[in-house]
C-alpha cells in the first residue's frame, strides 16, 4: 500500500540537502527580524545534528489502513488522523498516544457523519473534536462520540484553537483573482468577537498554502512576511522574515483592522513552534525553491536549509517538505513507505534501542509511524 503525506509534514527535510545557512536574528521595536538572504550566515550542520530526542509512534496497522494521511492532531491521549477526508470512507480516524486505533469517523451525510470535510482541529481544554466544512461544526469528544452540530456563519478553509478561543481563515474561494481574506477570532462557544483582519492574497495561496493561522499556547499567530501574534485581544508583530526586496514589509496601522500587503509570487507555508524553537516554511513559486527557517527563541540563532524545485515544479526533498504538528515541546513529522528509506539513516542514531526495532521493522504497507522530536539549543 503506497502512503502519501500531503500538507502534514517531515522536517527532517532538511537534513541531506546541501546550501544551508545561518546566523543570528535582530530586533527592532520588541519584533524579531529574521534575514532570510543574510551574507553573512555560517554553513549549517545536517539537521538531525540539532536534534535533542527523537521517539516513535507506530500507527496500528490491524484496523482501519491509512490511504493518505492530509493532516493530524497529536495530543496528552489522543492522536486525531485526516485520512485523504474526500475519498476514504473513514475520513478521521483515532489512536491512542501509543497508535492503538480506538475509532473512526464515517463518511455520509447522517448527523453523527462527517459530511464534505473541511479541517478540523482538537480542543484539549475541553476534550472536543471540531469537524468543520463551509456550513456548520460537528462536535464529538474525544473517543468520537457525536455530540453536537452548529451551523457555521462564514465560509472558511482553516481552524485552530488556544482551548477558549478559535481563528478561522475565511474568504469567498470561487473567485478566480485576488481574494479578500480575514481571519475571524471567536471564543469556546464560537460567538465572534470584535476583531477581524482583512487582507488580500492569490487565489493559488488561499487554496494551497500550508496553514495561514496557527495556534500555541495562549495565542494565534497570523501567517505573511510578517508573523503577527494575536494574545489577549491584541494583535502585534512578532516576527519579520526579510527575503530580499522580494517581501513586501506590512506595517500595523491604527484601530483595529490589519491590512496584509499581498506577496506575489510567494506562499508562506507551514508555521510551527514550541517554548525554543521555531520553523517556518516558505516557497517562491516562480522558481520552486523553498526554505525552512529553523529559528532558536533563546539565542535568536538560525539556520536557513533550501530547496530547489525541477522543471516539473517538484521539489528534490528526499525527506519530505515541513512539519506538521508540535505537542508538549515535541515537533512531528510521519514516516511512510515514500520516505522510508530517506529517513532511516538520519533518524536511528537518534533512537533508543526499542524504537530501532520498530523503524527496521516497518512494512512499506504499514501504516504511517508518527516521529516525534525536539531541537537542542544552538
Amino acid at each position: 500500500m503506497k502512503h502519501t503525506l500531503i500538507f502534514s509534514a517531515a522536517i527532517f527535510a532538511a537534513m541531506a540537502l546541501s546550501g544551508c545557512n545561518g546566523g543570528g536574528a535582530q530586533s527592532q521595536d520588541g519584533m524579531i527580524i529574521v534575514d532570510v538572504e543574510n551574507p553573512a550566515l555560517k554553513d549549517a550542520p545536517p539537521l538531525s545534528q540539532l536534534v535533542d530526542s527523537a521517539y516513535l509512534i507506530p500507527l496500528e496497522n490491524d484496523t482501519a489502513l491509512i490511504k493518505m494521511i492530509t493532516n493530524y492532531q497529536v495530543t496528552d491521549n489522543r492522536i486525531y488522523v485526516a485520512d485523504f477526508p474526500y475519498m476514504s470512507p473513514e475520513p478521521i480516524k483515532i489512536y491512542d498516544s501509543k497508535g492503538k486505533f480506538i475509532n473512526c469517523l464515517h463518511k455520509g451525510n447522517g448527523p453523527e457523519e462527517v459530511d464534505n470535510f473541511n479541517n478540523f482541529t482538537y480542543n484539549e481544554q475541553t476534550q472536543t473534536l471540531i469537524i468543520s466544512n463551509d456550513q456548520h461544526f460537528k462536535l464529538y469528544d474525544s473517543n468520537g462520540k457525536f455530540k453536537e452540530t452548529i451551523d457555521a456563519p462564514y465560509k472558511f478553509t482553516h481552524v485552530v484553537n488556544t482551548g477558549n478561543q478559535y481563528a478561522f481563515f475565511v474568504g469567498d474561494f470561487q473567485q478566480n483573482d485576488s481574494i479578500e481574506c480575514k481571519v475571524i477570532i471567536s471564543d469556546s462557544d464560537f460567538k465572534l468577537k470584535d476583531k477581524f483582519f482583512p487582507f488580500k492574497v492569490q487565489r493559488s495561496f488561499s487554496l494551497s498554502a500550508g496553514t495561514p493561522v496557527i495556534a500555541y499556547g495562549d495565542h494565534i499567530n497570523i501567517l505573511r512576511d510578517t508573523v503577527y501574534q494575536y494574545k489577549d485581544s491584541k494583535l502585534s508583530p512578532r516576527y519579520y522574515f526579510k527575503y530580499g526586496n522580494r517581501f513586501s514589509e506590512s506595517n500595523l496601522p491604527e484601530g483595529e483592522n490589519l491590512i496584509f500587503d499581498q506577496i506575489k509570487g510567494f506562499m508562506p507555508g507551514s508555521f510551527q513552534e514550541n517554548d525554543n524553537t521555531i520553523i517556518y516554511r516558505i516557497t517562491e513559486m516562480s522558481t520552486r525553491i523553498a526554505k525552512n527557517i529553523v529559528y532558536n527563541k533563546k539565542s535568536g540563532n538560525y539556520y536557513v536549509y533550501t530547496f530547489n524545485g525541477d522543471e516539473n515544479g517538484r521539489f528534490e526533498m528526499p525527506f519530505g517538505h515541513s512539519i506538521n504538528d508540535c505537542h508538549n515541546n515535541y515537533f512531528s513529522t510521519i514516516i511512510t513507505d515514500s520516505n522510508y528509506d530517506s529517513y532511516k539513516p538520519e533518524l536511528l542514531p537518534l533512537l533508543s534501542d526499542s524504537d530501532k526495532v520498530i523503524l527496521n521493522s516497518y512494512n512499506p504497507d504499514d501504516n504511517p509511524i508518527i516521529v516525534m522530536f525536539k531541537f537542542k539549543d544552538f
